[in-house]
């Protein structure tokens, strides 16, 4: 009771209800604590101990009568056998119990067993389950179960405690029986078929994804319920396990690098607790083919020779165009890695860095050196980082993609045996292979930290290793410079023999390798200036895949999908509009022609109107399209140009003020785009004269006499006179003839205007 190690003793008195704890003073002597007094329950029948509440000291529970309930009272141990009544439990209706504390659900705290009753006939089996803490609620009652007394134990040996009845004092004959106890997964006291569904939800599913080819993809998901959760991730209802490309399978994030065509489909994520299993809302991958449909295959050459990358039309051998950039100062190229579709890693041996290239535009990205690197052969992506093999310091470095820096030794200098390092390759189990040269081996290290594994291939002729190569069957396919062949190696690293036989095909000085589009081997013939392509089956020459412009190929890499050739013209959409050789008028890098009408649209075109002379008129038009956009307001088929009465000719709105009578006719306007041009919908501007208005200044007045006579005399000095007004305002009367008899009308119109 006080924690010294020793037993110490409780004594109870029945009437009046009290306890004292005597503590062993460790040579069998006991001092007496002070007397504890119940006052409910008013008789003590039974007391047990037991640590409830979790805190590693033995605690008490004391029951006894109060009619007509009867209470269990619990008392708290501070450590050094004293106690503080804490808690009271109410058993409504009954006057005898007899109480024990076990571990009855399996949770490791004490629950409460307590038989109860009016007499030694009909009693009642109460199961008071722990929550933990002290606290106690009923769970199950068992009535009509005879027997003088009770016990908890395990008597079938399950690992489950049994409650055993005993049916006399001698204990002749008794059973047991294993209580069904309620449920409480999320131990919120209480019983789960009286809660709502506790399985774990996925309360944010997943959401639906369009991703590019060779692109990521991420999942997630969001979950609710009772920690711990297991997760597992689904595609189309089949469990995904960790793998090369694929990570987060038992995680709430599921990550796909370098998605191909195959990764489309419905993916969930399970999850489990205590409570049960919840799944997720489906979520479509689309894979998104920039291909349409048309696929060029595209194989990369790095030409130590000749200072620059080739790149090949994968299927027919054509040179599509040199990756050289200008200026560049490449030299002695080694290592090649891909990006996706958009960047390309070189190793320049010369210069001892690696060179970062947009395949778009062909532009140099940025340079990654430093840290000791010397003479750079194989190059690999990891994520967040860029692996080169140093061949100068027999080491793998890393450098930070994001930063562009270097980030350290990623195999340290000689780890394992390593001497000469070269290609570098993720392994089927994705870890690092290592072509060692100088070892003659291919080694193998963990890809989280590094560290040597196993030498992966060694023997069997193995000399000078450049490249290496797994298989799906898990064998590994290495490159032997000085063998000028191909050899295949078994899972466990001993030889299998010859893959290409030495000299197969022209082959001298095997060095890089890679799947070709046909999914056959391809292997860079360094000394005879090729690249070879041999079946994947059998090892014998398929085709010369690259040659002519080349000069001492090293290593070579393949874009594992394709290309866009939208217009089917066996050059890259991206490279064909950089050359000129198709028109890129939005910039976009896809071929004009690929992409339908890009030229500028009128969505709103101007609007009739009608107006009086001397007022103004405005027209206005709304146009979209690829950049910035022209206008040129017309008349009548002619450009206008801002003046005394125009403004605006050349932006969206025309503004005519004041009109005149000239001024009318038919008004459109030319948008024009890097794309092409568009001629909106025609606007008619009416312009309505006054009568008697005969100089056009839009009002009747003695400034209108000497015009009124010129036109009585001659139309054509009036129209010299007054270009823009028409000589028919002087038709006063109406009668349509211009004469002497229209001179009193146009003196009334003067009084009326006066």
């Amino acid at each position: 009771m006080d924690g010294d190690g020793d037993r110490d003793v409780i004594a109870a008195s029945p009437e009046p209800a009290s306890f004292v704890a005597l503590l062993n003073d460790g040579m069998g002597g006991l001092v007496a604590g002070p007397v504890h007094s119940e006052s409910v329950p008013t008789r003590i029948q039974w007391l047990a101990s037991g640590d409830i509440d979790g805190d590693g000291d033995a605690d008490l529970v004391l029951g006894g009568d109060s009619m007509p309930s009867t209470t269990v009272a619990i008392w708290d141990n501070n450590g050094l056998g004293q106690f503080t009544r804490r808690d009271a439990l109410m058993l409504d209706g009954f006057s005898k119990t007899l109480g024990r504390l076990r571990d009855v659900d399996g949770d490791g705290d004490d629950d409460l067993v307590v038989r109860a009753g009016q007499d030694d006939s009909g009693k009642v089996l109460l199961i008071l389950r722990n929550f933990g803490d002290g606290t106690f609620g009923e769970t199950c009652r068992y009535a009509n179960l005879n027997g003088r007394f009770h016990e908890v134990a395990d008597i079938n040996g399950d690992g489950v405690n049994d409650v055993i009845k005993v049916d006399a004092y001698l204990a002749t004959s008794f059973g047991w029986f294993e209580p069904p106890f309620s449920a409480d997964c999320d131990r919120d006291r209480v019983p789960d078929e009286c809660d709502a569904d506790l399985s774990p939800a996925v309360v944010v599913s997943p959401n639906a994804l369009a991703a590019p080819l060779l692109d990521e993809a991420l999942l997630q998901g969001v979950v609710a319920g009772q920690a711990p959760y297991t997760y597992q991730w689904r595609r189309d209802g089949v469990a995904l396990a960790d793998s090369t490309r694929i990570s987060g399978t038992r995680t709430p994030t599921l990550t796909i690098s370098g998605v191909q065509l195959d990764d489309a489909g419905t993916y969930d994520l399970v999850v489990t607790d205590t409570c049960g299993t919840g799944v997720s809302n489906p979520a479509t991958l689309i894979v998104v083919d920039p291909c349409a449909g048309v696929r060029l295959p595209l194989l990369f050459v790095a030409s130590a020779g000749a200072g620059s990358v080739w790149a090949f039309d994968g299927a027919t051998s054509a040179v599509l165009r040199t990756l050289a950039y200008p200026g560049s100062n490449l030299d002695d190229l080694r290592g090649l890695a891909l990006n996706g579709q958009s960047r390309l890693f070189i190793g320049s041996g010369g210069t001892h860095e690696v060179v970062e290239l947009d395949l778009v535009t062909v532009a140099r990205v940025r340079v990654f050196g430093g840290g000791g690197l010397t003479t750079p052969t194989g190059l690999l992506l990891r994520p967040g980082q860029l692996l080169v093999s140093s061949f100068g310091t027999d080491s793998v470095m890393a450098f930070d993609l994001a930063a562009g820096t270097y980030a350290g030794d990623f195999v340290a200098p000689g780890a394992g045996g390593l001497a000469g390092p070269q290609g570098l390759r993720r392994a089927l189990n994705g870890n690092l292979l290592v072509c060692g040269e100088g070892a003659h081996s291919v080694l193998e290290y963990d890809w989280q930290t590094g560290a040597f594994v196993r030498v992966a291939a060694a023997g069997g002729g193995l000399t000078r290793p450049m490249d290496v190569l797994p298989d799906i069957d898990g064998t590994l396919l290495v490159s032997s410079f000085d063998g000028d062949r191909v050899l295949r190696f078994a899972a466990n690293g001993g030889p299998l023999g010859e893959f290409v036989a030495a000299g197969a095909g022209g082959l001298d000085g095997a060095a890089g390798l890679a799947w070709s589009a046909a999914g056959h081997v391809l292997v860079a013939s360094r000394n005879s200036n090729q690249v070879l392509e041999f079946d994947r089956a059998t090892g014998t020459l398929v085709r010369v895949a690259a040659a002519g412009a080349l000069a001492a190929p090293t290593f070579i890499a393949t874009v594992p999908a394709c290309d866009a050739d939208c217009n089917a013209n066996r050059m890259p959409d991206r490279w064909d509009t950089d050359l000129g050789t198709s028109a890129d008028c939005d910039a976009n890098h896809v071929p004009d022609e690929c992409q339908g009408p890009l030229g500028p649209q009128v969505l709103v075109p101007p609007q009739n109107l009608t107006r009086n002379v001397g007022e103004a008129a405005e027209f206005a038009v709304t146009a979209t399209g690829v950049g910035e956009l022209g206008y040129q307001w017309r008349r009548n088929g002619v450009d206008l140009a801002d003046g005394p009465a125009i403004s605006g000719a050349t932006t969206a709105v025309l503004t005519l003020d004041p009109v005149g009578l000239p001024s009318a006719g038919s008004y459109d306007v030319v948008v024009t785009t890097a794309c092409g041009t568009v001629t909106s919908a025609p606007a008619t501007l009416t312009v309505l004269g006054i009568v008697g208005d005969l100089n056009c200044d839009g009002d009747v007045n003695f400034d209108d006499i000497d015009p009124f006579v010129l036109a009585l005399q001659s139309a054509s000095q009036y129209a010299a006179a007054y270009p823009d007004c028409e000589r028919a305002l002087a038709d006063c009367n109406g009668d349509s003839v211009i004469d002497f008899d229209d001179i009193d009308a146009f003196v009334a119109l003067l009084g009326a205007r006066g």
